[in-house]
Order: structure tokens, then C-alpha cells, then sequence
């Protein structure tokens, strides 16, 4: 069975700890990896004076190529970090400028992997990805957390991947 899944993270750290969950999770599954920062995505803009960044032809693959897409984002102020914001703000571009391959994320399924120190994330945390999964008419499969202080728990949490 051909594996159809991509993480995509958005960490201002790229060997940091959520690296380490996403690289985790790769090695076991086969999924597909790719770091926002390796891509030059810029700040969404109403007159799409970015549209020859890498937003557009990245997502382009994404639709094309896989059915499961999982953000992984290490929490940051209590919400995803400012590299996954930017990258969920683009997607504003999917919805207006780009509307075939907005029109390519029904069906699919969106899932999220939050990482911290403890076990406290925040509640509201995946509340605002969850809506943009329903609002895109994917389905959600959920939020995991990985506390990567607490070793057992995260241990547990990898096995359902």
C-alpha cells in the first residue's frame, strides 16, 4: 500500500524537539517529511504580490500527492508557532487566488501534533486548525501532544502513529 501521508512542520527550530517527534514518527511510518523553513513562504498579502514564493506549487504537491497531511508545530504563546500561522494564513490564497487546489483539500484528512516541555497544552490550542479542517471540508483526526519531557508519555503517544 503506497503511504499518502506528509508532516509538514513549522518550527523556528529546525533539529529541535519537534523535529525530533516528527523524525520519530517518519522513521517508524514512511511518511513523508517537509520543514516550512526549507520553503520560502511569505506573509499572506491581498493584492498576491507573494504568488512566486513556494505556497501555491508546495501545496500543488500536496494535494496531488497525499490524502493525510499532519502539522506539527511546537506551542508557542499557548498557539502553533508563527511559521505554521503564516503557512494556515496562506491558505487564505487557496480560497480566492488559487481555488482548484483549495478545492483538492475536500476529503482529505488534517491532523495535529503540538510539542512542549509538559503535558499542559492549552485546551483552545488545536481549536483553530480543527475549524480550518471543517471549514475546508476535510475531516479531522485529531491533536496529539507530545510532552517530550515526560518520555513514557510520549512513548505511549508515538505507538498510535
Amino acid at each position: 500500500m503506497e503511504n499518502k501521508t506528509i508532516v509538514i512542520m513549522g518550527s523556528s527550530n529546525p533539529m529541535g524537539d519537534t523535529y525530533d517527534i516528527c523524525s520519530a514518527i517518519v522513521k517508524k511510518t514512511g511518511f513523508k517529511f517537509q520543514d516550512l523553513m526549507e520553503l520560502v513562504i511569505m506573509p499572506y498579502d491581498y493584492e498576491y504580490e507573494n504568488s512566486d514564493d513556494d505556497f501555491i506549487g508546495f501545496m500543488r504537491h500536496v494535494v496531488k500527492d497525499y490524502d493525510h497531511i499532519i502539522l506539527a508545530s511546537p506551542i508557542y504563546w499557548y498557539t502553533i508557532s508563527g511559521t505554521m500561522k503564516n503557512f494556515i494564513d496562506r491558505f487564505t490564497d487557496l480560497l480566492t487566488k488559487e481555488k482548484a487546489t483549495g478545492r483538492a483539500l475536500r476529503g482529505k484528512s488534517l491532523q495535529l501534533i503540538s510539542v512542549s516541555k509538559s503535558d499542559n497544552c492549552p485546551e483552545e490550542f488545536a481549536m483553530p486548525i480543527e475549524r480550518t479542517a471543517n471549514y475546508l471540508a476535510m475531516e479531522w483526526k485529531g491533536h496529539t501532544h507530545f510532552p517530550i519531557d515526560e518520555k513514557e508519555i510520549c512513548e505511549r503517544r508515538l505507538e498510535s502513529f
